[in-house]
């Protein structure tokens, strides 16, 4: 692996005749040094980091895919190779990076970190902790950990190469699509890419075993019964589409849900001000997210019927989209949601 240090851009530095002997520390050190990011006042960028360790081909340089199969990868005009037994992945966010990560089995050394997430309780013994957050990545430390592959859901994705905030060059990025609302087709297509069916299989029969339990057990208290999926926020209220992630798995558990008016939605959600939540009074089960914000507390909102009578549940904000794992622990929550009828 050859690595060079720069003075100036035009004045390389053979790396091998630094004292440096940790090949780790090496990279950190040849990116640190480099013309593509700014130091100044304790500041570093992550995007001129991860840009000044590789060629830009989305492949660190030198670094040669492990296991030597690799496949074409191609996301919205990104292309690099991805190793098919990759030794060393990163995953860069604890949601649809990490959930697709566990699903496929493979070998994370260092994820960002979500103590509120049920994805924790998956992970492998000796996972570290990736510093930074998925808002702003710590260069230094996703170096530290050598990976030959990133992992990262298309949302944030998107945000890091809108935000300048990761380049490719460090290893291959695997971008993880996560905005079907088809889950469980998206997650075979792509356990599929990397050999991975039988993946695919074992986690949607597990999905589908939970939902019919939960089916058999609420079934009792939910016919005839209407049940809204919903969040809060300071300009008021919003619905969730009908074939949003949770809404599909509400469905799937037998409840019958409150639907948005035709023409009223924005695309994934339909909008409410608080003089407008008439809608809400239909339902005898609101699934709430956010359920302490302000919002909650207007009184149009407290007039609700639902409101009044104490039947609010909470969804949490790791379980409103995702793949089978978060489906899974989803159904669970209607479970207990179903309870308060």
């Amino acid at each position: 692996m050859t690595l060079v240090l720069t003075a100036r851009p035009d004045s390389p530095v053979d790396a091998t005749s630094t004292p440096v002997g940790d090949d780790r520390w090496q990279r950190v050190v040849a990116a640190i040094t480099r013309r593509d990011f700014l130091i100044g006042a304790g500041a570093l960028t992550v995007a001129g980091l991860l840009a000044a360790c590789g060629d830009g081909s989305g492949q660190a340089a030198g670094t040669p895919a492990a296991g030597g199969e690799t496949m074409p990868f191609e996301h919205d005009g990104y292309r690099t190779d991805l190793p098919l037994h990759p030794e060393r992945v990163v995953v860069l966010e604890a949601r649809a990076g990490l959930e697709f990560a566990l699903l496929a089995g493979l070998p994370i050394v260092a994820t960002e970190w979500s103590d509120e997430s049920h994805l924790m309780a998956h992970l492998p013994a000796g996972v570290e902790r990736l510093g930074g957050s998925n808002i702003e990545p710590n260069a230094e430390s996703i170096l530290s950990h050598s990976p030959d592959m990133l992992v990262v859901g298309a949302g944030w994705w998107n945000y890091y190469q809108e935000n300048e905030l990761l380049a490719e060059g460090i290893a291959p990025v695997l971008v993880v699509g996560d905005d079907d609302p088809d889950w469980k087709a998206s997650l075979r297509r792509q356990l599929a890419a990397f050999g991975r069916e039988q993946q695919a299989i074992e986690a949607i029969d597990a999905y589908d075993a939970t939902v019919a339990d939960v089916s058999a057990e609420i079934a009792p208290l939910v016919t005839g019964r209407k049940v809204v999926v919903a969040g809060a926020d300071e300009e008021g209220f919003w619905i969730q589409e009908p074939d949003s992630f949770c809404s599909g798995i509400a469905r799937d558990v037998g409840m019958d849900l409150v639907l948005p008016a035709a023409g009223q939605s924005n695309g994934s959600v339909s909008r409410y001000s608080f003089e407008n939540l008439d809608v809400f009074h239909g339902a005898d089960l609101v699934v709430l997210q956010n359920p302490d914000d302000p919002a909650a507390s207007n009184p149009a909102w407290l007039a609700v019927p639902a409101v009044q009578a104490g039947r609010v549940a909470e969804l949490r904000y790791d379980r409103n989209f995702g793949l089978a794992l978060t489906a899974q622990v989803f159904a669970e929550d209607l479970r207990e949601a179903a309870r308060l009828l």
